[in-house]
C-alpha cells in the first residue's frame, strides 16, 4: 500500500473515531470529516450547537485546529449544509456547499459570525452559494456579533491554501469562506467587484483570514442587507 493510501486510511479511521463522539445527525458526514481532517487540521470531538437553529437544522459547527494560515490558525466549519436529505430539491449535495471562517486562535466572535451566517441561510434561505456564483462573491455589513461595532463580511469561494471543493457521494460540495472586512473594503467591492477586493487581500497577505483587530478600528455602520437576511 502506498504512503498516500495509508494516510487516507488513517484519516478515514480518525473520522470514524470522531463520529463515535459526535451527536447523531442522520447525515453520513464521514467523507466531510475526513476531508476536513486531511485538508485543514485536527477536528475537535466536541462540536458547537447553535440553539437558534433548533428545529431547522440538525447540522453542527466544527472546531478545527489548523496551521493553514500559519501557527495558531483556527477554523470553524459547518457540517450539514451538504446533507441531501435535509435540503432535498436543491442541489445533489444538499445546498451544495459548506461554510468556514478562519481566525487566529479560537474566538467567540468567529463562532458568532458563522452561526449567524448559518441562520441566514438555513432559516431565511439567503441563497449564499447562488449569490456568490452569480457575482464571484459578495459583501455585506452591519452584523452584530457582540463586539465594539458591527462587522462587515465578504463571502467567497475558497482559494489556496484552502481546499476548494469536495466530491462527495451525493455530489460536488463547494467550500465558502466568510472573511471580516473594513468599510473601505466594502466600498472597494461595490465599486470594483468582490474579485478585485479578494485579489487585494491576497496580495496584502490577508487572504481569507478574519482578523478582528485589523478591521474593528475602521468599522462603522453600513448596509442593512444583513437585517433583511437575518430578520
Amino acid at each position: 500500500m502506498t504512503d498516500q493510501a495509508n494516510a487516507t486510511n488513517q484519516t478515514l479511521s480518525t473520522a470514524h473515531a470522531l463520529l463515535q463522539g459526535l451527536p447523531a445527525t442522520g447525515f453520513d458526514d464521514t467523507a466531510l470529516l475526513a476531508f476536513y481532517e486531511q485538508q485543514l487540521g485536527k477536528v475537535s470531538a466536541t462540536p458547537f450547537h447553535a440553539e437558534a437553529l433548533d428545529g431547522y437544522w440538525q447540522g453542527r459547527i466544527l472546531s478545527i485546529a489548523s496551521d493553514i494560515y500559519g501557527p495558531g490558525t483556527h477554523i470553524y466549519a459547518s457540517c450539514g449544509l451538504s446533507d441531501p436529505e435535509a435540503f432535498s430539491g436543491e442541489r445533489d449535495a444538499g445546498l451544495g456547499y459548506e461554510l468556514m471562517v478562519i481566525s487566529q486562535g479560537p474566538a467567540d466572535w468567529a463562532l458568532q459570525v458563522i452561526a449567524q451566517t448559518l441562520y441566514a441561510e438555513v432559516v431565511n434561505e439567503a441563497g449564499f452559494l447562488e449569490i456568490v456564483e452569480a457575482h464571484d462573491g459578495m459583501t455585506t455589513g452591519g452584523l452584530d456579533i457582540g463586539v465594539a461595532a458591527p462587522v462587515n463580511l465578504m463571502i467567497t469561494k475558497a482559494f489556496a491554501p484552502l481546499p476548494q471543493t469536495l466530491q462527495s457521494a451525493a455530489g460536488q460540495v463547494e467550500m465558502l469562506v466568510i472573511t471580516v472586512i473594513t468599510d473601505e473594503e466594502v466600498t472597494l467591492s461595490r465599486k470594483s467587484g468582490t474579485p478585485a477586493l479578494l485579489k487585494q487581500l491576497i496580495s496584502q497577505g490577508v487572504g481569507q483570514l478574519s482578523d478582528l483587530e485589523r478591521v474593528l478600528p475602521k468599522q462603522g455602520g453600513l448596509s442593512r442587507l444583513w437585517s433583511r437576511l437575518t430578520g
